[in-house]
């Protein structure tokens, strides 16, 4: 059972954390986030590395967990739309009340305080949906599968991400045609822009080149990112309908800070490693991650270096392999982002790991790249090692 039970963390206890939180109001939604950053930071932190593998007999049972994310997370956009519209859209606050007298309900009054905070809770754990639609849209056989990832990614604004990943990040991954590698010495935040930018114009290319192959007009309800993006303004028109301008602006916001946590997450996958165009892709072109509580929030996305190996192994398939070459971040998947969030700490954390990355993992004709990607970096230590070894 605890193969299992072991994967809920988000289904059990962040979301309904992310309800209760609406419903309180005031502060409760910026804390909750707090709450659930700092539990996984001290989890992954105290707890015992994660080598376990699962041993899985009921599949159906961890598939119905993945599908539970998209009703969990529209139930997430109507409570935000319910946060900052005044008055009682849909009675819910008129219906608890009459279940529990006196309950201390949130009264909403459009203010924008209650905009970012609940676009930031409901940013926060919206983005564990685009893992999930990840891990769905990858095993590409089931149309079911398929169906409930794209629209999970549809409702996260985010359809273009099936395209470029599964057909672009995939296949140059580590290398410079790949614009969800993050280059040595290169910030979050110029990431962020230089990704987001460089995937939708990837996934529209490469649409493009699939619909002619096939004889279909590129503005067609085939393309699968154009598709996604009338989901995504369906969304929007939802919650205009609901709460007008204060709901539609709460429901940017969220699908932006939630394409942030996205971008994050890719920026410390790949952070500086390297790879010749055209070679195989190996474990050591991924940073895996062994901490307990990032591997069951996560869906063993951590497990990184398996999952390029073979994506479309299920997430309870997956191994730790680059690990066991040291090709590991020393902390969990939030800590990580954490640190990625203030560039000069992420700096000085990384340099160490990347110089044993170049001394026992980088190939002879890796280390050519190395050396010029440590010189492009602008960080004394990657450069000194440049200089020192030039090859």
């Amino acid at each position: 059972m605890w193969s299992y039970l072991r994967y809920s963390l988000e289904l059990l206890f962040y979301f309904p954390l992310t309800y209760l939180a609406f419903l309180a109001g005031g502060w409760a939604p910026l804390l909750a986030v707090l709450a659930m950053t700092l539990t996984q930071v001290l989890a992954d932190a105290l707890l015992p590395e994660d080598h376990h593998d699962p041993q899985v007999r009921r599949p159906w049972i961890l598939d119905g967990m993945l599908f539970a994310h998209l009703p969990a997370g529209l139930l997430v956009l109507g409570l935000l739309a319910w946060y900052v519209t005044p008055g009682d859209p849909g009675g819910v606050r008129g219906l608890l009340a009459s279940w529990w007298p006196g309950l201390p309900l949130h009264d909403p009054d459009a203010s924008w305080f209650d905009v970012i905070s609940g676009g930031t809770l409901a940013g926060f754990i919206l983005s564990g949906n685009t893992i999930v639609a990840h891990e769905l849209v990858h095993r590409r056989g089931s149309p079911t599968r398929l169906v409930v990832g794209r629209l999970l990614l549809a409702v996260n604004g985010d359809s273009q991400f099936e395209v470029a990943h599964v057909f672009g990040h995939h296949m140059h991954v580590a290398t410079e045609r790949d614009p969800a590698t993050a280059r040595r010495g290169e910030t979050l935040y110029r990431f962020v822009l230089r990704s987001t930018v460089g995937q939708y114009a990837e996934s529209l290319a490469l649409e493009r080149k699939r619909l002619a192959r096939g004889g279909h007009a590129f503005a067609s309800p085939r393309n699968i990112v154009l598709a996604g993006a009338l989901g995504t303004a369906g969304c929007g028109a939802a919650m205009f309908a609901v709460g007008a301008w204060p709901a539609l602006a709460a429901y940017v916001f969220a699908i932006v800070y939630a394409k942030f946590m996205l971008e994050t997450v890719n920026y410390i996958q790949h952070y500086g490693l390297v790879r010749v165009p055209g070679t195989r892709v190996e474990p050591r072109h991924s940073w895996d991650c062994m901490r307990a509580a990032c591997t069951v929030a996560f869906y063993a996305l951590t497990r990184h270096s398996h999952h390029h190996a073979r994506p479309v192994h299920p997430f309870w398939q997956l191994h730790v392999t680059a690990a066991l070459q040291g090709v590991s971040l020393r902390w969990g998947y939030l800590g990580a982002m954490l640190m990625a969030m203030v560039p000069p700490l992420w700096f000085r954390a990384t340099s160490p790991l990347l110089l044993q990355w170049d001394r026992q993992c980088a190939t002879a004709d890796e280390k050519a790249l190395v050396a010029a990607a440590n010189r492009r970096s602008g960080l004394r230590a990657l450069s000194i090692a440049s200089a020192a070894d030039p090859a």
